[in-house]
C-alpha cells in the first residue's frame, strides 16, 4: 500500500498528462487497498447480537453452580432477562455452542478432572449427572474422556464402552 502511495505522489508531482489513465488507476487501487484495510479493522471488534457479559458471567455461573442438575432454557433465558428462542440464539453467538451442549461439555470437563485426581470414585462421577456405569450416555461421555487421554474410572473396562450402529 505504501508502494502504491509513493507511486502516487511521484507520478502527481510529475504532472505529465499522458500518465492521467495510470494516475486514475494507481488512485482507485488506492483507494481499495484503504478500504480493504479499514473494512478488517471493523470486522474484528466486538461481536454483535450475542450475550452482553454480565449475562454470559450469570449463565455461565448459574450452570458452574448447577452441573448435576437439569437446567431448563426458560430458566437461563430468566435469569437474563430474555426470551427462550432469542436467549438459545445469544448464547450460541457468545459461546460458540448451544446451551445444552455447553451444559454437557461442562459436566464431562468436571468429570474429567475428577478422573485426574488420585483415587477417584465413581459415586463422585454419577454426582455430575453419570448415573451409571451402564448408561449409553455415561459410556459415550467416557469414551470422549478417554480419547482425550483420561483414564477410564475403575469398574468401567475399555472393551464395554461401544456405540450401537443404526
Amino acid at each position: 500500500m505504501l508502494a502504491t502511495a509513493q507511486k502516487l505522489a511521484g507520478l502527481i508531482d510529475g504532472s505529465e498528462s499522458d500518465n492521467r489513465c495510470y494516475i486514475e488507476a494507481l488512485g482507485r487501487v488506492l483507494a481499495h487497498e484503504l478500504t480493504r484495510l479499514n473494512y478488517g479493522k471493523l470486522r474484528k471488534g466486538a461481536v454483535r447480537g450475542g450475550l452482553a457479559a454480565w449475562q454470559q458471567r450469570i449463565v455461565a455461573c448459574h450452570i458452574e453452580d448447577h452441573l448435576a442438575e437439569p437446567i431448563p432454557l426458560a430458566t437461563l433465558a430468566e435469569l437474563v432477562g430474555l426470551s427462550t428462542y432469542h436467549f438459545c440464539r445469544a448464547f450460541k453467538q457468545s459461546f460458540g455452542i448451544p446451551p445444552h451442549r455447553y451444559h454437557t461439555s461442562r459436566r464431562i470437563e468436571r468429570a474429567k478432572a475428577l478422573l485426574t485426581k488420585p483415587a477417584p470414585s465413581v459415586t463422585s462421577i454419577m454426582y455430575f449427572g453419570f448415573s451409571s456405569a451402564t448408561a449409553p450416555r455415561y459410556a459415550r461421555a467416557a469414551v470422549r474422556a478417554a480419547a482425550v487421554g483420561v483414564p477410564l474410572p475403575v469398574g468401567v473396562a475399555a472393551a464395554s464402552v461401544t456405540f450401537n450402529r443404526k
